[in-house]
């Protein structure tokens, strides 16, 4: 075989290799996208939405730049998008109760550290209820059942607030006037291990420090303070709390580390993760964003393992196809907008954000950090408008200084984890995080009190013109750099005037 031939044979190897390469997944995901957006915000217009997407899809193939493939793919991803309608009506086919006084019994889910507290197998007037309940202050533990009074009121799937409670299974809030414990039952295998471990730290480092460290670990910010929860929200940071790619990186590097010990091939080592990312996910009650960078890493390694290109935007795209087909009405949760959110800004604007600073030597680093950071802002800002109406102009400087901090106490909190039971080891180490607790509450709030946040409403489809925006901006289109800065403005300022 002469030479030409191998190259013909290597390269021939090299795209059969290729895996997720070509983008169709992001074309896909943007059809279900506006499939969803249709069917819970638009309903009203959703027949001529999906005729002109339709029609959309064969202008496309037409023009040359869909293949029959994709063509076929998002048609069917389309037709898929309404299991959205098919959610709504079971959804409001459920016998709810009216808003009203109503007495009942309980069992107690889980208690925040803010005051609420989730009541579940409700039955009021002797109705069992579809869904949980969040009620106001009352002094009960997990798995308390008690017997209370109150005014109900059901969440609206048309607010952001209330499709991110329903997408948690919680339908209605309730203001107790009256409530008595009964007796107490065993809480879940769940709250088992979360109570172990919040117990452990607490006797280590305080409540304060216990339930921070709980916050970062279990992706839950309930566990948090009010008032520290409101400096956080207030200065865009509360993403820190979001169980992310971060997380999962620490975690899986530490269990590589590891398996790698033990001698396990590198093919081996994902199947094994799989049923720990599974126990790790259960442990942070399946939240958008932990099962996003789950999906996303588990993802990347199965194709690395198997020599196969991983492509960044797609396996995103994946980890949020799977996941919105799982559950659709996450396609208004706030948790799954910001998880997805931040990590498509890393995508499309880290590489050109980091660029000023690549030729500053050891500053570099810092410019690194920096870069990070606006990326994940600007990707931000227009879900901070939509989900609090306002965004922070002091937010890039908030998670430049708090991101690192919560980075450490991450991994401090694995150190502890192990520990817990050996209280003369873990002092030194809940010492440390309990001071960077100290000082991240201390930043937080000083932000706070000198922030003005800035106003602005947008709609949740104007959305797709932001990042549309970021899109054109990043490296991964071949446009000329005016072109580029002409169409970004454009599709940005469509954000905000849609």
């Amino acid at each position: 075989m002469n030479p030409l031939e191998y190259k013909r044979e290597d390269e021939l190897f090299v795209k059969k290799q290729k895996f997720m390469v070509t983008r169709p997944l992001p074309i896909i995901l943007l059809f279900f996208i506006f499939g969803l957006i249709a069917c819970f915000f638009l309903y009203q217009y959703i027949i001529w939405i999906y005729v002109g997407l339709a029609l959309l899809a064969v202008a496309m193939f037409l023009l040359g730049a869909f293949d029959k493939k994709l063509l076929f793919a998002c048609i069917f991803i389309l037709v898929l998008s309404l299991e959205g309608l098919l959610y709504l009506y079971s959804f409001n086919k459920k016998d709810y109760l009216k808003d009203g006084y109503y007495s009942g019994e309980a069992y107690v889910e889980s208690v925040h550290s803010s005051g609420k507290v989730v009541l579940e197998n409700v039955v009021l007037e002797g109705e069992k209820l579809n869904g949980k309940v969040i009620a106001n202050y009352a002094d009960v533990k997990v798995g308390d059942y008690i017997k209370f009074a109150g005014t109900l009121s059901t969440f609206d799937y048309h607010e952001s607030y209330g499709l991110h409670r329903i997408a948690g299974g919680i339908y209605y809030e309730m203001d107790l006037s009256f409530y008595r414990f009964e007796y107490t039952t065993s809480p879940s295998f769940r709250n088992r291990i979360i109570f172990f471990v919040k117990d452990g730290l607490t006797r280590a480092a305080g409540e304060t420090t216990a339930d921070y460290l709980a916050s970062i670990l279990f992706g839950e910010s309930e566990y948090l303070s009010y008032e520290m929860k409101s400096s956080f929200t207030a200065i865009g940071a509360a993403h820190v709390f979001a169980v992310s790619g971060l997380h999962i990186g620490v975690l899986s590097s530490v269990l590589s580390f590891l398996l790698r010990k033990l001698k396990l091939s590198n093919n081996a080592i994902p199947f094994v993760m799989l049923p720990i990312f599974g126990f790790y996910a259960y442990l942070c009650d399946f939240s958008p964003s932990v099962l996003r960078a789950s999906i996303m890493f588990l993802t990347a390694s199965f194709l690395t393992n198997g020599k196969f290109c991983s492509d960044k935007p797609s396996v995103l795209c994946f980890s949020a196809l799977i996941s919105l087909i799982a559950k659709p009405i996450w396609i208004g949760d706030l948790s799954f907008a910001l998880s997805y959110g931040a990590i498509l800004g890393i995508y499309l604007l880290y590489p050109i954000m980091k660029k000023p600073f690549s030729e500053l030597g050891k500053l570099g680093k810092i410019g690194d950090v920096l870069a990070l950071n606006l990326s994940v802002t600007i990707s931000l800002i227009p879900l901070s408008c939509l989900f609090f109406s306002s965004f922070s102009p002091l937010a890039m400087i908030a998670s430049f200084l708090i991101i690192p901090i919560t980075s450490v106490l991450y991994v401090l909190t694995l150190i502890c984890l192990p520990l817990i039971a050996l209280s003369f080891l873990i002092k030194p180490v809940a010492l440390a995080a309990k001071y960077l607790v100290l000082l991240s509450s201390f930043i937080s709030k000083t932000i706070s009190n000198v922030n003005v946040p800035i106003t602005l409403r947008i709609t949740p489809y104007s959305l797709l013109f932001w990042y549309a925006g970021l899109f054109i901006l990043s490296e991964y289109n071949s446009l000329s750099p005016r072109k580029k800065g002409l169409l970004a403005i454009g599709f940005i300022g469509l954000t905000f005037l849609i």
